[in-house]
């Protein structure tokens, strides 16, 4: 708390010369949006402002200022006030460059506990290029609430040190993190320390022909906790960060087959930005953790920000456990409840998802993901953006201090190969190694090995062909091994025409047995027909075994697209795909499904001023139909109106209009204004939004 006082006291003896700075920006934004059916109807009024200042003290010197002022009324709601000045001093020369910056925040509730957070962070980096870089940085984080007994009283701090330096193709690091966290509420204190050190080499050889990339790496990280428990109360004991082996996300419908793919912002101690939305895409929402078999009762998802009453009735959650990332098993859910705290000044939800009780046998998988899906929300909700995701055991409170130390030890080792001893040829290979042993969890060996070629005999022709083997063996359990091989062809016999055609071959084995085969074949095709006619077809087949379970998939899909030019003012593209699988499960009988889809999209563009676009799709399968158009008329240069209707033919019909105007006026300011109407199964919701803001 010193350092920022510091800081700030700084900025204000800087004044006289801040003030005669080039630029001093002031921003302002007003706001109100009202939403909701004839049942319930939401209101809030925001305005914001916002100071900000930067001045160049010398060459090397420069301090920048910041206050931001914050209110919104909301009905049905506590009003909040938010408070936010910052400070910043940026030091760069020839031996070194130091960065200070200091922060203070604090909101308040009409009906509620004020919360006050401060914060400061200083960074020191040499920058000596004949010597080895040094890095040293520090920062603490205070928060606490204006109620006694404080409900909300925590500090933070987060301090380290790295040093790395290149010795012509040697590239060498030691980096070294500590984080303390304590509770003064709770009496709960954690604690981590990280150390990481790696060496790399990087040569070619033979005239550049050969590259030779090694390295190898050690990270060992301790984690140590100690929580005082009330009796009869519960406690979450999350797993550290470094227990965990990665934080996943995808988007899709169908959670019982398809890999995640990674998302390390979920789990980087980030909790109050996100960039993962879940309402407003079109498919469900895959939340997953790899867990390395941990036993874990708890998955906490935290929001961004609060999740309205409305808004958390209608999401559903269901659960799914793995072991390759690929097939996922239902897992049961026990509970799915939603609390709304404050972290780092902010106040957002966090969803409690028990797999388990206290009392009962803990999950131990490798991945565990929630799938979470919103069917019967309307546009007009929002966003919701989730921040970071955490897993753990919910143990019952006794009375007594809880104490726990863990340790990880991790090497890695890699070795990549790539010889190119033609123009028209190359070829590489790539080898990775890491071995985990954790104190208080199962211990895990993986290897990967991957060879790749590519031959081009001609501008016109390529062939690539990949052979990989990737092998998770958890200590004491069966080993998990995957296999593939793929074959490509791109190739371009006219200047109008090319296509790519592949084929994949995927194995999955637990120790010697095999688990399924899997073939893909992919074909793709591109043609120019005429000057301004086009067409795509892309053809994609699946033939799938699980040799567990006796079930045989097989299924294919084609899209063919046709895109026209009508005039310089007039685009036309269509489109037409099928779908067909086919299940059989040996001694039930087969599950036959196919579908097939059609529309179009039209543009129209008389002029600069004028734009139009008109688009239809029909699901034959589901006998839908959804129709939508856009209308947008910019009337002047600093003003524009535009129409955006959609309709949803169904047994249940249902449809989207909205309607904007945007208006730049003078130099500062700026309007923006729009009123969304939706109609759905249930009841109609609309939204009114005005927005001006100003900046000078």
């Amino acid at each position: 708390m010193s350092v920022v006082i510091i800081v700030l006291l700084g900025g204000i003896v800087l004044m006289p010369k801040l003030a005669l700075a080039d630029p001093l920006r002031l921003d302002g934004n007003w706001s109100y949006d009202k939403s909701g059916g004839e049942e319930e109807r939401r209101s809030s009024l925001k305005q914001t402002y916002h100071l900000s200042f930067d001045k160049a003290l010398s060459a090397g010197a420069f301090f920048t200022g910041d206050i931001r002022y914050a209110e919104e009324n909301q009905s049905g709601d506590d009003d909040t006030v938010l408070y936010n000045p910052s400070a910043t001093l940026d030091l760069r020369n020839d031996l070194f460059s130091f960065n200070l910056n200091g922060s203070s925040f604090r909101r308040e509730l009409t009906d509620g506990p004020d919360v006050d957070s401060n914060s400061w962070n200083v960074n020191w980096l040499s920058r000596i290029k004949s010597l080895p870089r040094l890095r040293l940085y520090a920062g603490q984080r205070f928060s606490q609430d204006d109620q006694t007994p404080h409900a909300q009283d925590s500090e933070s701090a987060d301090y380290g040190a790295s040093v790395s330096h290149t010795l012509e193709s040697v590239y060498l690091l030691y980096n070294l993190g500590v984080t303390e966290n304590k509770n003064h509420v709770s009496g709960s204190r954690r604690g981590t320390k990280n150390h990481l050190g790696r060496i790399r080499y990087q040569e070619s050889f033979l005239d550049r022909k050969l590259s030779v990339n090694l390295s190898e790496q050690v990270n060992y990280f301790e984690a140590n906790s100690r929580i005082q428990t009330v009796l009869g109360n519960l406690f979450f004991e999350p797993l550290p960060v470094g227990a965990l082996e990665g934080t996943f996300t995808a988007f899709d419908d169908t959670p019982n087959e398809g890999s995640l793919s990674a998302r390390d912002d979920l789990s980087d101690l980030d909790f109050t930005t996100g960039s993962t939305e879940v309402l407003q895409s079109s498919a469900a929402a895959n939340l997953g953790v790899r867990t390395n078999f941990n036993a874990i009762n708890r998955l906490q998802v935290y929001f961004t920000d609060l999740l309205a009453g409305s808004v958390a009735s209608q999401l559903s959650w269901t659960a799914f456990v793995s072991n390759n990332n690929f097939d996922w098993t239902p897992a049961s859910i026990l509970t799915v409840s939603y609390e709304n705290v404050v972290v780092e000044g902010n106040l957002q939800t966090v969803v409690k998802i028990d797999f388990a009780g206290p009392a009962d046998a803990p999950l131990e998988v490798d991945y565990l993901k929630v799938v979470v899906d919103s069917p019967g929300l309307p546009i007009v909700v929002g966003e919701a953006f989730v921040s970071e995701l955490e897993v753990g055991r919910v143990f019952p409170g006794t009375g007594s201090t809880v104490k726990s130390e863990s340790d990880s030890l991790q090497s890695s080792s890699s070795l990549g190969l790539h010889y190119t001893p033609s123009e028209t040829w190359s070829l590489g290979y790539n080898f990775n190694f890491t071995d985990t042993d954790n104190s208080d969890s199962v211990d895990r060996v993986s290897r990967s090995h991957s060879l790749f070629t590519t031959y081009s005999p001609g501008a016109k022709l390529s062939f690539t062909t990949n052979l990989n083997q990737n092998t998770n063996l958890v200590k004491q359990q069966q080993e998990q091994k995957t296999r593939s091989f793929s074959l490509s062809m791109h190739a371009k016999p006219l200047t109008t025409l090319n296509y790519s055609l592949g084929y994949t071959r995927s194995e999955g084995f637990t120790d010697s047995d095999r688990d399924y085969v899997l073939d893909t074949v992919t074909l793709y095709t591109s043609a120019r027909i005429f000057p301004d006619l086009s067409s795509t077809l892309a053809v994609n087949v699946n033939s799938r075994d699980n040799l567990l379970s006796s079930l045989r998939s097989r299924s294919w899909n084609a899209r063919l697209s046709i895109m026209a030019r009508i005039s310089p003012k007039v685009n036309v593209d269509t489109d037409y795909s099928y779908q067909y699988s086919k299940n059989d499960l040996a001694g039930s009988g087969e599950d036959i499904e196919a579908s097939s889809a059609y529309g179009g999209t039209m543009t129209y563009r008389p002029s600069n001023v004028l734009y139009f676009l008109l688009r239809v799709r029909h699901d034959r399968a589901d006998e839908v139909t959804n129709l939508s158009g856009v209308c947008s008329w910019r009337m002047t240069p600093r003003l524009e109106l535009s129409e955006n209707v959609s309709v949803r033919l169904a047994e249940a019909d249902t449809g989207l209009f909205t309607t904007r105007l945007s208006w730049d006026f003078g130099r500062n300011f700026a309007l923006d204004s729009s009123y969304t109407y939706q109609r759905l199964e249930a009841e109609d919701v609309d939204s009114v939004f005005i927005e001006l803001s100003a900046n000078f």
